[in-house]
C-alpha cells in the first residue's frame, strides 16, 4: 500500500497543479476546423454580442491602481452556445486572428479567456501579460 501512495500523490499533485494554471487564450487548428467559417470571423461577431463591458484594474491591497490587466465582458450568444462554446468560438477567433496578424481585439499574444455564464448572458473575462497588452486590448475593444 505505501509503495502505491508516492504514485498517487503524484498524480494528484498533478492534477492539482494543471488545474491552477490559466489556459491560453489560442487554440489548436484541430479543436477549430469543426467551427468553419465562424472560427475566422471577428472576435465578436456573428453569434456573439458584446452587451457591456468594462476595464478590469490591478488591486494592490485594498488600492485599485489605474493600470489595466484586462477586460470584462457580458456577451449574448445564439441559444444554442453554452459557457464552454462561446470560450471555445472565441480561442478559434483569437489563434486565427494571431494568425492572421489583424487588429482584431483578440489578435494579442499571451491572452487568458474565461467563460462563465451569467443571467442568461456569458461574462467573458480577458487578461493580458502585462499593462502594455492590457491597454491595446481596451483601446480595441473601446472601453
Amino acid at each position: 500500500m505505501t509503495a502505491r501512495l508516492p504514485a498517487v500523490a503524484l498524480a494528484l499533485c498533478t492534477l492539482v497543479a494543471a488545474a491552477g494554471t490559466a489556459t491560453p487564450a489560442h487554440a489548436s487548428a484541430s479543436a477549430c476546423a469543426p467551427l468553419g467559417t465562424l472560427a475566422t470571423q471577428s472576435s465578436f461577431g456573428p453569434p456573439l454580442h458584446i452587451v457591456r463591458g468594462r476595464v478590469l484594474r490591478e488591486t494592490v491591497g485594498r488600492q485599485v491602481s489605474a493600470a489595466s490587466r484586462g477586460v470584462e465582458l457580458l456577451v449574448s450568444a445564439d441559444a444554442t452556445y453554452d459557457a464552454r462554446g462561446v470560450e471555445a468560438l472565441l480561442r478559434c477567433r483569437a489563434a486565427s486572428a494571431l494568425a492572421a496578424g489583424s487588429d482584431d481585439p483578440l489578435a494579442l499574444a499571451g491572452l487568458r479567456i474565461h467563460v462563465e455564464a451569467s443571467r442568461g448572458l456569458h461574462r467573458v473575462r480577458i487578461e493580458a501579460p502585462n499593462r502594455s497588452v492590457a491597454a491595446e486590448l481596451a483601446r480595441r475593444l473601446g472601453l
